[in-house]
């Protein structure tokens, strides 16, 4: 099966898209990393939810079929993996609105709850990372990976 090709445009649309979630979600996991004062939880609430919205587009592009429905057609055997990687969807969308709500009420005299939200939003950012890389590997290897290809 002849691998389709990718327009520049598309590419550079989820790339750009790719740098600026991975932008924000480097900022949210320094931000929790310095867990401290009073600032610090709407700090958090805000950048939280700033990743939040750049999710729900992101997961949004997925689920609407932009490269999976590709992915889907080009690589069949690898739709078990895609299904999977869409439901955890909702699940890490959910755990980011959590983490914005608790940050914008946090007391910042709490510096226990703030050490736990600390620790949730930085598995959290773990939990993406993963999902993003397994993502990644699956958009490669649908595209780019020539199976079966002769010399």
């Amino acid at each position: 099966m002849a691998k389709r090709e990718v327009s520049e445009d598309q590419r550079g649309l989820v790339l750009e898209e790719h740098r600026e979630l991975v932008r924000h979600v480097s900022e949210l996991d320094d931000i929790a990393a310095g867990a401290a004062g009073a600032g610090w939880g709407p700090e958090l609430g805000r950048k939280a939810a700033t990743v939040t919205e750049h999710l729900k587009q992101h997961f949004s592009g997925d689920a609407e079929g932009t490269f999976f429905a590709d992915v889907a057609r080009q690589a069949p055997h690898l739709i078990g993996k895609l299904t999977g990687l869409t439901s955890e969807h909702a699940e890490i969308l959910n755990e980011f609105r959590q983490v914005a709500e608790q940050a914008a009420a946090l007391d910042g005299s709490d510096m226990a709850a703030a050490s736990r939200l600390a620790t949730r939003t930085r598995r959290a950012v773990a939990t993406l990372r993963r999902h993003e890389a397994e993502e990644n590997e699956l958009i490669f290897n649908a595209f780019w990976d020539d199976l079966g290809g002769g010399d």
